[in-house]
């Protein structure tokens, strides 16, 4: 019994870290210089709230630990609320804010990255004002956060947070930190680009040499000219290693890091050693005949029947009953109809997260995931699996598909963009053509062949699986690299057909409203509508209902069509009431436009990507109870056209009753280059005109 408590303790002390201060009075460190001489901040930059005048940071893998030292002048007091503070351990990845598996429910506000074991071995703060330097105390506070492991498990990790009372605007900040560190650097991506502009930038990584494997990249540079960096071989007693010295001059304020595609347009470093760790697990797997040696870089490639076999227990019974329900169709040579129907059935299951396994009402770990199938639940924690089993239980031959997600990056079929950021989804080859199946992740439902957008034009990587499923051809083992379809303007659109009878007496507008949502609309908003679990690695400002309208109340929806194939278009009967004014009727938030110019209150500093192409189309009726003649109808009217945008908006008299409002926009092209940014603004004012409208009647 002793045995069995000193196990647990020592596996919750592994668990469970412990807030470390010690920093705070055994290492005092002293600045090496007692005055600071920085450039001269260009005029085009201080429009900014804050510039990085220099930041310092060096890696260094084989003596486990990371130094930092940034200096801000601080502008004005956007830029003195955002350095006000900052948290231990930092953030280097500008994408993470972007990755689904950190933007997902209740974790979606913690900042900080995952390190498996970081500690502060000093931190210093200095204020310069006047050209006169000013110490700061250690002024720090620690907040306990924890992490989710993709089996439910938690860990527990402490935020160090250091608070720079004392600033003042136009004082230059600057603070330095070394922090020992142990295992990746969370993601181990390392963008040199800031929310702020940054005039000088340096970054040294050193990583482990091993001789015997001279041609190994532990450090991977993406998006960097070679002439901005040099590489070194060196040698300090038992450590041998390389020293990759980045130096960058001027680097651009990233201001909508959300939509710059930062893996494909964004300088940054990819730095582990567990990328040589891999290399070497490859090198070993690969001896085995039955793995796919491919140029894929890191990628290992089993053939799940070769180190498979089919279990005869209880979990294998019940996975065997499940299946018998979806009986043989002779027809469905290619298995598109059973995998669809699977599918479906899983769609319309119970979803419970991994946390809900281990921790909540509904705990019942011991439980295997076929039990769950008859119980219609379906497990977080082994959806892949449950895919996988059905198929494999079929001797189905399919791919998975490894894809990145488009906002953070693309692959190339030489090396991944970053694994953290990939998904695999099921894909079945009918003829010349695939068939896409997105399993239930974070509890969406998607239909066959429907990709959410982030997922559509991606590069990616067609693994086969269960190949002695089929006769042997050529290349058919071999992996595959196809894009995935992207849907265009023309097919993500929305139409808001509307009626709105106005009873001029008692102020009051009945609205009955027919709202047809097709393509990315559909895949994004019917979740919404039907109220299911919602996407929400996506902007919040897509989820907004027809009758979400100021004033308005008993509020109805009713699906009333719904197609199961692209464009996956559903359709939804709306009414509610709202209420109106005796000389007006105000437009104002009536419309679900996705944009506006309150989300662009900073200057567009890189080339902004679209989530998706779209039309977005709006129709509404006014059926008036007696004659009614609105007297700003010239103000209704709008009209833009370029190469990017479209946006009609016409006001016309039917009848002395009747008048009708038709609004169409158009987002035509995905890439709008950073020099063509007014364009966007142009459109996005255009928009708000057009939401703040107002009827106003004559008397």
């Amino acid at each position: 019994m002793l045995r069995v408590y000193l196990l647990l303790f020592l596996l919750l002390s592994a668990i469970l870290k412990s807030q470390d201060l010690n920093f705070l009075t055994e290492n005092y460190f002293k600045w090496p210089d007692t005055k600071k001489v920085f450039e001269v901040i260009p005029d085009s930059l201080k429009d900014n709230g804050a510039i990085i005048l220099n930041d310092e940071i060096e890696l260094n893998f084989p003596l486990r630990n990371i130094k930092r030292r940034q200096s801000i002048k601080i502008l004005n007091e956007q830029g003195l609320n955002y350095f006000r503070s900052i948290s231990l351990p930092q953030n280097f990845d500008i994408t993470k804010l972007n990755n689904p598996v950190y933007k997902q429910g209740r974790f979606s506000k913690r900042g900080i990255p995952f390190i498996r074991e970081y500690k502060i071995s000093y931190f210093a703060a200095r204020i310069i004002r006047n050209k006169i330097v000013y110490e700061l105390q250690t002024n720090v506070k620690t907040n306990k956060v924890y992490w989710v492991k993709s089996d439910g498990e938690r860990v527990y990790d402490y935020e160090y947070v250091f608070n720079f009372d004392d600033l003042l605007v136009d004082d230059i900040i600057e603070y330095t930190y070394k922090a020992e560190i142990n295992g990746s650097y969370d993601s181990d991506q390392f963008y040199v680009n800031d929310y702020f502009p940054k005039l000088k930038t340096n970054v040294i990584v050193s990583v482990n040499y091993y001789p015997e494997n001279k041609t190994e990249n532990t450090v991977v540079c993406h998006n960097i000219d070679s002439s901005l960096y040099t590489k070194t071989y060196s040698a300090t007693g038992k450590y041998a290693f390389y020293t990759y010295n980045f130096r960058f001059n001027t680097l651009n304020a990233i201001k909508y890091s959300q939509n710059c595609i930062a893996g494909k347009t964004l300088p940054h470093i990819t730095a582990s050693m567990y990328s040589l760790h891999k290399h070497y697990l490859n090198s070993t797997i690969n001896n085995n005949k039955f793995v796919y040696s491919t140029k894929y870089t890191w990628f290992i490639v089993p053939d799940s029947l070769y180190f498979k076999e089919k279990i005869y227990n209880k979990y294998g019974a019940s996975l065997r009953k499940f299946i018998s329900k979806f009986p043989e169709n002779p027809l469905d040579s290619t298995n598109v109809s059973f995998f669809t129907q699977v599918c479906d059935t899983l769609n319309a299951f119970k979803y419970l997260s991994s946390e809900q396994v281990h921790y909540g009402p509904d705990a019942q770990y011991a439980t295997t995931s076929s039990d769950k199938l008859l119980k219609r639940q379906l497990d977080e924690e082994f959806i892949e699996d449950t895919y996988n089993n059905i198929l494999f239980e079929k001797n189905i031959f399919y791919y998975k598909a490894n894809v990145q997600d488009r906002r953070l990056g693309f692959h190339t079929t030489s090396h991944r963009a970053h694994e953290d950021y990939e998904l695999e989804f099921f894909v079945l080859p009918v003829k010349a053509f695939y068939k896409f199946f997105v399993p239930r992740f974070n509890g969406m439902k998607y239909l066959p062949d429907e990709l959410p957008f982030y997922y559509e034009g991606s590069l990616c990587a067609l693994i086969p699986k269960n190949t002695n499923a089929i006769p042997y051809k050529e290349g058919l083992q071999n992996i595959k690299f196809i894009k995935t379809p992207v849907s265009t303007y023309n097919e993500n659109v929305r139409i808001e057909n509307a009626v709105f009878k106005v009873n001029r007496d008692s102020l009051l507008i009945h609205s009955t409203i027919k709202e047809n949502l097709n393509g990315q609309f559909s895949t994004i908003l019917r979740h919404f509508y039907n109220n299911d679990c919602i996407d929400s690695t996506i902007n919040a400002y897509y989820f907004k209902k027809c009758i979400e309208k100021p004033n308005s109340s008993e509020q109805k929806i009713k699906l009333t069509s719904f197609s199961k194939t692209f464009p996956f278009r559903a359709s939804y009967s709306c009414t509610e009431d709202i209420a109106a004014s005796k000389d007006s009727i105000d437009l104002s938030n009536w419309f679900s436009f996705i944009l506006s110019k309150k989300y662009f209150q900073q200057k567009i500093t890189q080339d902004y990507f679209f989530d998706f192409t779209f039309t977005d189309t709006y129709n509404f009726m006014f059926e008036f109870t007696k004659a009614t003649t609105i007297s700003n109808m010239a103000q209704c009217n709008t009209a833009l056209s370029n190469e990017f945008f479209e946006i009609s908006s016409t006001l016309s008299k039917q009848s002395d009753e009747k008048y009708l409002l038709t609004v169409t926009t158009k987002v035509k092209q995905y890439l709008l280059p950073q020099q063509q940014s007014a364009y966007l603004l142009e459109y996005v004012n255009a928009l708000d005109k057009i939401n703040s409208l107002k009827l106003k009647f004559s008397h």
